[in-house]
């Protein structure tokens, strides 16, 4: 990152990302699902790929203001979505591998159940952006469903990442090498989650990224206004997880959607940059 922003090479790849994203909406839109199922994973996708889109920038747009924490913070939901459609995939599979071509069992299909849940008629009720005009019985509804044990959004993300590190291996019949780097992979995301949350919610582990301590617990007196981290690795992990997303859409609409040339780009622009600080 430069003074005036992000160097030249990341600000292309967030313009690739955008534009990525916008191609694949379109694709998505184009797409004719061949079954139940399948409509309800492109319905998932497009919504996902819209957000993702406004994810990524004004993930740029922070990182050119220097805002690192911010950045981090606001980048976390890739991750959130590519997990999600994951799942919503690989799920999906499983249930059609024990019986294929069976539509009665759309229940057991979790990108149906929940797009078809509660939540959602209810959220057609609300205005979403301005809770204050809810009236107190939509009010009481929603604070019941979203405390709920089952709705919390950390267990909600765990389970959906242990299934996936335990069963996409086999589901997806890939190769068993691929088992080590799933593992590896998930992990990673799942660290990486858990410190963006940190800084959402204002967790005491992040602490230290504001008050400066010495090798003894004790204050300095310095305060890090603007955050340790950097941008690059900010901006890779986001870029990272958003090429992993392309690839669960083109699980979906069944076209290339530029995820492989995309993840090269970016890997190559991370290491390269490395090099040039060490």
């Amino acid at each position: 990152m430069t003074a005036e922003g992000l160097r030249s090479e990341w600000q292309a790849l967030c313009d690739e990302a955008h534009d990525l994203l916008t191609k694949n909406i379109e694709k998505l839109r184009q797409y004719q699902p061949t079954s139940k199922v399948n409509e309800y994973l492109r319905d998932w996708a497009i919504v996902l790929s819209v957000l993702s889109r406004d994810i990524v920038d004004s993930t740029c747009i922070l990182l050119n203001a220097g805002q690192l924490r911010a950045a981090n913070m606001i980048s976390r939901p890739l991750a959130d979505y590519e997990i999600l459609l994951r799942y919503y995939v690989v799920q999906a599979m499983e249930v059609e591998q024990k019986s294929p071509g069976d539509e009665t069992n759309i229940d057991e299909v979790h990108a149906a159940t929940d797009w078809n849940s509660a939540d959602f008629r209810m959220g057609k009720l609300l205005s979403i952006y301005d809770p204050s005009t809810w009236r107190p019985e939509f009010r009481e509804k929603l604070e019941a469903i979203m405390t709920s044990n089952e709705k919390s959004p950390e267990r909600k993300f765990a389970q959906m990442v242990a299934y996936l590190a335990e069963k996409e291996v086999g589901v997806r019949k890939l190769i068993d090498r691929y088992i080590w780097d799933a593992e590896y992979r998930y992990s990673n995301i799942r660290a990486n989650w858990r410190m963006q949350s940190a800084f959402l919610h204002g967790d005491q582990i992040i602490i230290t990224d504001v008050i400066e301590f010495d090798d003894e617990g004790k204050r300095t007196g310095n305060i890090n206004e603007r955050g340790s981290g950097d941008a690059r690795t900010i901006l890779f992990t986001g870029l990272l997880e958003l090429s992993h997303f392309l690839a669960s859409c083109e699980e979906v609409h069944g076209d290339s959607s530029g995820q492989s040339a995309f993840y090269g780009k970016t890997a190559r622009a991370f290491m390269a940059s490395k090099k040039t600080t060490t």
